[in-house]
């Protein structure tokens, strides 16, 4: 957003390629009029692309803006639609029939650890390359949630049913080729499962190669029943996997999805918005490449998307962290983290309201000014 990318323009630059950046996923179901490309123009400096969204000249508009800009195309690494590879790339259940358990509009799995399946993934990304693009979103990549109990896809080196950690080492082989096939390229990597597991396999060797790692579902989804929030312990654990990552100088894209019916409150959504923002906000270095973005989507399959909100305070410069992110002393409930130019408190428990007092007036997202806050809980 304008005031992390006015920030990151200020830090130290990143060694691959001698300036930082921040992420965005491309979020727009049709080709963005002058007025949203503005939008995109100002606001982020990494732009992906999912097929057709971004025309030409949509591009070439947009860097007349801010010809930094970089874009990235989506690859879909290992999930296709179609049966038009060689039989022995895919992955097979038991009985002979295709595995496609990472993606349901996906009929078909391919094996990751194959190499000819390594080499097309390479050569797509390298197409992208020849058409312009700066970089690739790569997805399915993370094993961080493993397989569901239902997956029967044989590895076929070792004829048993692929483990996560197959599967997530011939994904990482995958990046490793990419990387060396195209070293300045822009490339984030997407989750496979829910990005609330993240904290339980933590994706360090992707952040040694990649410049962004993408939470889908980053808190976890939004689903019914909303007892699926995290815990305490978790919120904690994840939040700090942002310090280990900016640590290896790879960013976190916190992407968010919320299904439509799950909060139609109005003033439970709007509070539930803050929550999120302020628990990225919590992790966010100002060296590193991060970015947050949420997208809301239906419960039709495939489920349609809906652009959600874009507040006011997301455009808000609230400076660089002053701190890491603490329990506060006046309430060992609730999160805090200064920043030079705001404070920002966050309550992570998923039961009860949080009071607290300030040490002093400040003004908050509402333009209020108040000495005490009453956090609702998530």
């Amino acid at each position: 957003f304008k005031w992390l990318k006015a920030k990151l323009t200020q830090v130290p630059a990143h060694p691959e390629d001698g300036k930082p950046q921040s992420l965005a996923r491309g979020l727009y179901e049709a080709i963005p009029s002058s007025k949203e490309a503005d939008f995109l123009a100002n606001n982020y400096s990494v732009i992906g692309v999912h097929y057709n969204v971004l025309t030409p000249a949509d591009a070439e508009y947009i860097l007349k803006i801010d010809p930094e800009i970089k874009f990235t195309h989506y690859l879909a690494t290992v999930g296709t639609s179609k049966a038009h590879f060689p039989e022995d790339w895919y992955i097979y259940k038991l009985n002979g029939d295709p595995e496609n358990q990472l993606n349901a509009s996906h009929p078909y799995l391919l094996n990751p650890t194959h190499p000819d399946v390594r080499q097309h993934i390479v050569d797509t990304a390298l197409l992208y390359k020849s058409q312009g693009f700066n970089g690739v979103m790569m997805d399915e990549m993370l094993m961080v949630a493993g397989f569901k109990p239902s997956f029967e896809g044989i590895n076929p080196a070792t004829n048993i049913i692929f483990t996560p950690d197959d599967f997530r080492q011939g994904q990482l082989d995958n990046l490793i080729a990419v990387r060396q096939a195209w070293p300045d390229a822009f490339i984030a990597c997407n989750s496979v499962g829910n990005g609330k597991k993240y904290f339980d396999r933590q994706p360090f060797e992707f952040a040694e190669h990649a410049d962004a790692l993408v939470a889908e579902g980053y808190r976890g989804r939004l689903e019914a029943p909303l007892t699926t929030y995290m815990s305490e312990g978790e919120w904690v654990k994840n939040v700090q996997m942002s310090y280990n990552l900016a640590a290896r100088e790879c960013g976190l894209a916190a992407h968010c999805e919320f299904h439509v019916d799950v909060l139609t409150n109005p003033t439970l959504k709007e509070s539930y918005d803050k929550y999120l923002y302020t628990t990225y906000l919590m992790g966010w270095q100002s060296s590193d490449l991060s970015a947050f973005s949420i997208v809301t989507q239906t419960e039709k399959e495939p489920p349609t998307k809906i652009i959600h909100t874009f507040h006011d305070y997301y455009r808000y410069q609230f400076g660089t962290p002053l701190e890491d992110f603490r329990i506060y002393s006046r309430n060992p409930s609730v999160f805090i983290r200064k920043f030079t130019k705001a404070t920002v408190f966050t309550n992570p428990t998923p039961t009860f309201s949080q009071p607290i007092s300030l040490p002093k007036k400040c003004r908050t997202l509402d333009n209020e000014v108040v000495d005490t806050l009453t956090l609702a809980p998530h």
